[in-house]
């Protein structure tokens, strides 16, 4: 099994027989897909063929083949017309250009095949259909590869849309257009984490994998230091430390996109972007989700007696894996100030919130206090 992997990476990696590279092959189901036509396309070679026995049926193999080669190209354009409003230019242009690409040779090799089909004795002839379905073969890979990467396409023009709520965050001038744009930034950061999450159960890459989980979780934790810094700087513009701390916290979310996108393209992320591959780093990812959900809550269906000692409980354990990070001997000292100013402020937040549901709870309608407290929070 093993000798069979070593031969078929060979091959992958043979620039006569394969128009990419083995890290051009990102996610483990384009891996099941290209594999078995890496051993196919190795084995049609003219001495495979020479001493093979008359082909059975030839005219029904034919139009098997046809059929399916003519559904490859209805699914192939299906698949591109689906994605055409959600990518670029250049990724449409590029994806068309590869299934024209398969489009050509599915011609070739079918006009090939049907001379075959009627003369399958022909050896020479078998050859020559032999070396049009090889070619094919890898440009269906090529295609494959080429879809792989407008997922990818995806997540990188996601990345871009928080980079630019950012930049608007920035700009900013008054508390209302700061809760405005918040509310976009938090919408795009669910839906990068959603995309984010379906690409690392796929990814075959345990280094880029690592990357990009490094990066999301730096992001999420630097969100809410960047909201709260912005919201401080909002409120005093004249104290040079608060406007130091929004900027300082923007940048290190710049810096945590850029490590989203140098992983998804295998590219080296930086040491200052990746420093850590700890396990609790996770952990506090997957807290503040589940924090972030808990805080919605029906104001008729709140229960003092459990609703505050769950929402306390799970607080005081993301204080805690933020004080961890507080405390890595990497971590930035303006970084550690950030963190506990953040951790203080989520700490007034909740119990401003949690004050608001037990005032609003014998009422029918929630007050707009309480609104407001939970996009505070």
């Amino acid at each position: 099994m093993h000798h069979q992997q070593q031969q078929q990476h060979q091959h992958l990696n043979d620039d006569n027989l394969f128009p990419f590279a083995e890290d051009d092959i990102k996610t483990k189901t384009i891996e099941r897909i290209i594999r078995p036509m890496v051993l196919l396309v190795t084995s049609l070679d003219g001495e495979y063929w020479r001493n093979r026995a008359r082909t059975k049926d030839a005219p029904a193999l034919f139009h098997r083949c046809k059929h399916e080669c003519g559904r490859l190209l209805t699914i192939g354009n299906a698949a591109i017309e689906k994605l055409s409003e959600v990518i670029t230019d250049k990724s449409r242009e590029t994806i068309r250009a590869s299934l024209r690409s398969v489009q050509f040779t599915v011609s070739d090799f079918l006009k090939t095949a049907e001379d075959f089909v009627r003369d399958p004795s022909n050896r020479e002839k078998r050859i020559r259909t032999s070396e049009a379905g090889r070619i094919l073969l890898m440009n269906v890979a090529r295609f494959l590869i080429d879809a792989d990467m407008l997922e990818i396409q995806k997540i990188m023009d996601k990345t871009d849309r928080v980079k630019h709520l950012i930049d608007r965050i920035s700009n900013a001038r008054t508390a209302d257009e700061l809760t405005e744009i918040v509310k976009d930034l938090h919408l795009e950061m669910q839906e990068l984490t959603e995309l984010t999450k379906k690409r690392l159960k796929d990814m075959k890459s345990d280094s880029e994998k690592d990357d990009l989980q490094v990066a999301m979780a730096l992001l999420k934790i630097t969100t809410p230091i960047m909201i709260a810094s912005s919201k401080a700087y909002i409120h005093h513009p004249e104290l040079h430390e608060a406007e130091y701390n929004r900027n300082y916290a923007m940048a290190e979310m710049r810096d945590a996109l850029l490590g989203v996108k140098c992983a998804l393209n295998g590219e080296e992320v930086p040491p200052h972007i990746g420093i850590s591959q700890k396990g609790y780093l996770n952990d506090l990812v997957n807290n503040l989700e589940l924090f972030d959900r808990r805080i919605y809550i029906p104001h008729k269906s709140y229960q003092e007696n459990s609703h505050r000692p769950q929402l306390e409980e799970l607080l005081e354990k993301i204080v805690s894996g933020a004080a961890r990070i507080a405390d890595w001997p990497d971590t930035r000292h303006s970084r550690k100030g950030q963190i506990v100013d953040a951790t203080n402020n989520l700490r007034d937040a909740l119990q401003r919130l949690l004050h608001e549901y037990e005032q609003n709870v014998g009422y029918s309608q929630p007050s707009d206090d309480l609104g407001f407290c939970i996009e505070n929070v």
